[in-house]
């Protein structure tokens, strides 16, 4: 409920954070673990987009409402993997009758891919550290974090579940909060093209740099011995990506028009837009008290959601 204790102090915190061995809930662990989290065969409140999407990935048409939905299974990411890239027998038995759902969603995932990169998105190749610990909680071993088809499945469609619901609510006209990430800074894009000339790479034009001249870069670079060292340095020459009530779009992804939307029990913005969808949900035009409402309070609850994630990402550095 707005303005609640509940609300104000999920303000406060503004995301969750997630530690080695530990995670601070932005909401409390009754509801971020039990009411809200997903649970195999049990009922849960949801707000879903569905969407027909066509071979070349294009959305035809779409549908936001409130729903109510009861999963099949906790899945993992290992186990998904497995079943579509190893073909394990043992599991696709286990999971016969969920085999042509996983299958269609592959297919969907590579198609939203493919589209993605035509547009120019980038993606940046750095492996994740997956930091095991004893039970003392002492570091026991460093390994490379996975990234498989069921992790590139989850992006996917999150991506694409953040724009529709972007553009939904630009196109409605009312208020929102967007998740914008701007053009890079022009002398900073020129230092890094002198740095990757020494391995024999350029940027034809910095002064009209867009995200498709970068990703061609990277995929320049792609399995050579440099490619960790100039992922890295691109990616400290970009802005950091922000929360705006002004929608400016997102460069690195490609995208005109960006929220976030998929996790309102863990980021405050994600409930702020689910808000929202569920006032449009009610009436299609919301009364002009609501919109000034939403203009006047959303530029502050940007900046400190803004905040607190940096926040958030510098706690969990120092922890490594």
């Amino acid at each position: 409920i707005e303005n609640s204790p509940l609300d104000k102090e999920a303000f406060k915190r503004g995301t969750s954070v997630y530690f080695l061995d530990h995670v601070i809930p932005m909401l409390p662990y009754k509801l971020s673990n039990e009411i809200c989290s997903l649970k195999p065969k049990e009922d849960r409140l949801t707000v879903t987009v569905e969407m027909d999407i066509d071979t070349g990935g294009e959305i035809l048409k779409y549908d936001i409402h409130n729903s109510v939905i009861n999963s099949n299974e906790r899945m993992t990411y290992t186990d998904i993997a497995k079943i579509l890239e190893n073909k394990d027998r043992k599991l696709a038995k286990r999971y016969e009758y969920l085999l042509d759902e996983f299958s269609l969603m592959k297919e969907l995932c590579l198609i939203l891919k493919k589209k993605r990169e035509k547009q120019g998105s980038v993606d940046f190749d750095l492996p994740e550290p997956d930091i095991i610990l004893n039970r003392e909680g002492r570091i026991k071993n460093i390994l490379k974090a996975e990234r498989n088809i069921a992790h590139r499945i989850i992006e996917e469609f999150m991506l694409t579940a953040n724009v529709v619901t972007a553009n939904h609510i630009f196109k409605s006209r009312v208020p929102g909060i967007y998740r914008i990430h701007e053009n890079p800074d022009q002398k900073k894009i020129s230092e890094f093209n002198k740095f990757i000339y020494n391995f024999g790479y350029t940027i034809n034009d910095t002064d009209e740099i867009n995200a498709k001249s970068l990703q061609k870069l990277l995929a320049s670079a792609r399995g050579t011995p440099e490619e960790k060292l100039i992922n890295n340095v691109l990616l400290r020459s970009m802005k950091q990506a922000v929360y705006s009530e002004k929608n400016s779009g997102h460069f690195c992804l490609a995208f005109d028009c960006y929220t976030h939307f998929t996790s309102p029990i863990r980021r405050y913005p994600d409930l702020i837009t689910h808000r929202i969808l569920k006032a449009l949900l009610v009436k299609k035009r919301l009364q002009q008290k609501k919109i000034d409402v939403l203009k006047k309070s959303l530029p502050a609850i940007a900046e400190h959601s803004s905040l607190r994630e940096r926040v958030a990402m510098e706690a969990e550095r120092e922890i490594l």
